[in-house]
C-alpha cells in the first residue's frame, strides 16, 4: 500500500503537465455548459439528447479501434455483420433525434458523429504511438474550441448552431490530420463481433439513457441542471481514470487481478471517497457563507442530492471497472451483458414511472452496486 501511495504521488508529479491539460479540458467543457444554461440558450435539451446519443456511438467506435493492431497502419478488425449493426444503431439514433424537431438538429447530430469519429481515430492513434501529450492536447483543443464558439453570441443564442460551427471546424482540422495516417478495415476478422457491440452498447447506455429519453419527461431547465450536475460528478470518473492508470496498464498486461492489485484498487477507491467527502465540506462552506451568490449561482437541495448520488455512482464504477475489464480482456464479457440489460430496464422504468432526477440518479447508483457485486462474483466463479 505504501508503495502504491509513493508511486501515485510520483505519477501525479511526473504527469503534472498532462493532468493540467485534462483539468483545463474539464473546466472549459463545464464552463461552456454553465454559461449556456445561465444565458438560456435555445434548444439546450435537444443538445443534451444529441450529445448523449453520440456518446453511445463514440463508445462503440472507441471499443472497436482500441482493439486495433499496430503494424504500419491501424487495422480495424470488425465483422461485416458488426458494421451493419453499428449502422442500424446509428440510423435509429438519427431518426430519434430528427423526429418532430427542428430540421437543423439532424445536421448537428450528423456533424457531431463525424467529428467524434475523426477525433477518436486521432486519439487512438496517439495511444498506439504512445503520444500521451498529443492525446491531452487534442482534448484541450476540443474543449477550448467549444468554449470559443461563445464568441458567436453576438449573432445567435442557439446552442445547436454553435454546435454545428464547432463540429465543422473539428471535421476540417482532424480530416486534414488523419489523412496522414494509414488505416485498414478487415471485415473478415472475428475481433469485434456482435457480442462486443451488444456489451458496449448496453454498458454505455447505463450512464446515457436518462439524458436520451429524459428530456421527453421533464422541462429543459430541470434537464439542463441535471446534465450539469452529471458533468460535475464525472470529475470522479476522470480523476479515477488518471490515478488508476498504472494499475490498469498492469491489468492489460496480466489480464488478471491479483491480491496486490486488489489492495491498490481499494486505495484508489478510498482516495476518491476522501475527495468526495472533501468536496461536500467545501460545498457546505460555500453554501453557508453565500460565496456562490457572488457568482449568481443558485443551487438547491435537488442539485446537491443528484451530485452526491451520481458521484458515488462514478466512484463505484471506477472500482467495478477493473473487474469488468478483466472479464472483457478474457473474452468473458457475455456474463455481464445480461446484467447490463437488467440495469437498463431498471433505469428505463425509473424514468418512465418517476419524473424526478433524484430517482433517475438513484437507479444509476443501484446498477453500479449490482455491477460491482456480480462482476466480482463472476470472476470468483470462473477462477
Amino acid at each position: 500500500m505504501k508503495k502504491l501511495i509513493n508511486n501515485t504521488a510520483f505519477f501525479l508529479k511526473k504527469e503534472t503537465a498532462l493532468i493540467s491539460l485534462y483539468a483545463s479540458s474539464f473546466v472549459a467543457n463545464l464552463a461552456f455548459l454553465i454559461i449556456a444554461y445561465r444565458l438560456n440558450f435555445k434548444l439546450i435539451d435537444q443538445y443534451i439528447i444529441c450529445v448523449s446519443c453520440s456518446t453511445v456511438l463514440s463508445s462503440l467506435f472507441y471499443s472497436l479501434i482500441i482493439k486495433s493492431k499496430k503494424k504500419k497502419e491501424i487495422n480495424l478488425e470488425i465483422k461485416l455483420i458488426s458494421i451493419k449493426l453499428i449502422l442500424i444503431i446509428f440510423f435509429f439514433f438519427y431518426i430519434y433525434v430528427s423526429l418532430n424537431r427542428f430540421f437543423y438538429i439532424s445536421i448537428f447530430f450528423l456533424t457531431l458523429i463525424l467529428s467524434e469519429f475523426l477525433i477518436n481515430l486521432a486519439l487512438v492513434k496517439c495511444q498506439l504511438d504512445m503520444k500521451k501529450y498529443s492525446h491531452g492536447f487534442i482534448k484541450i483543443f476540443q474543449s477550448l474550441l467549444k468554449f470559443g464558439t461563445l464568441s458567436f453570441l453576438f449573432f445567435t443564442d442557439d446552442i445547436i448552431i454553435l454546435g454545428i460551427i464547432n463540429n465543422l471546424v473539428i471535421i476540417i482540422v482532424f480530416y486534414s490530420v488523419i489523412t496522414n495516417y494509414n488505416f485498414k478495415i478487415n471485415s473478415r476478422s472475428k475481433s469485434f463481433g456482435v457480442s462486443d457491440i451488444t456489451y458496449t452498447l448496453v454498458g454505455s447506455l447505463i450512464f446515457q439513457l436518462d439524458k436520451i429519453i429524459g428530456p421527453s419527461y421533464l422541462d429543459s431547465d430541470i434537464i439542463a441542471r441535471y446534465f450539469i450536475n452529471f458533468k460535475i460528478s464525472s470529475f470522479y470518473q476522470i480523476f479515477g481514470s488518471i490515478i488508476s492508470q498504472p494499475i490498469r496498464n498492469l491489468l492489460i498486461k496480466t489480464k488478471k487481478i491479483n491480491m496486490e492489485m486488489k489492495k491498490n484498487i481499494k486505495y484508489v477507491f478510498y482516495l476518491l471517497i476522501f475527495f468526495y467527502i472533501f468536496s461536500n465540506l467545501i460545498l457546505i462552506i460555500l453554501y453557508k457563507y453565500n460565496f456562490l451568490d457572488y457568482f449568481k449561482i443558485r443551487i438547491n437541495l435537488n442539485d446537491v442530492i443528484v451530485y452526491n448520488i451520481i458521484s458515488l455512482s462514478f466512484i463505484l464504477h471506477t472500482k467495478s471497472g477493473f473487474y469488468i475489464d478483466e472479464l472483457y480482456l478474457n473474452s468473458q464479457s457475455k456474463y455481464l451483458t445480461k446484467l447490463n440489460i437488467i440495469c437498463i430496464i431498471i433505469i428505463g422504468f425509473s424514468i418512465y414511472l418517476i419524473n424526478n432526477p433524484i430517482a433517475w440518479s438513484a437507479s444509476i447508483l443501484m446498477t453500479q452496486v449490482l455491477l460491482l457485486i456480480f462482476s466480482q462474483k463472476i470472476i470468483n466463479i470462473l477462477r
